[in-house]
């Protein structure tokens, strides 16, 4: 989610969050990923970077997924 935010020239958490009618705080825990963001602001995050909702779903490190070990897929 940062990458979009910049990319739609949001520097800031502050000005974006702001934008969406939150605190800084809270839009500071999704983009991060230590809480999940509501579908109704993902949506709206969406609208203003110009990005899918699959986009954003996909760029959000949590660090919970860093601890696990990686899938690994067998051929087949």
């Amino acid at each position: 989610m940062e990458a979009a935010r910049i990319a739609a020239g949001f520097e800031t958490i502050r000005a974006f969050s702001a934008t969406l009618g939150v605190s800084e705080a809270r839009y500071r825990r999704w983009e991060s990923g230590e809480v999940q963001c509501p579908y109704e602001i993902l949506v709206a995050i969406a609208e203003k970077t110009g990005r899918t909702t699959d986009f954003l779903l996909r760029n959000v490190v949590d660090a919970a997924h860093l601890a696990r070990p990686p899938i690994r897929h067998r051929a087949g």
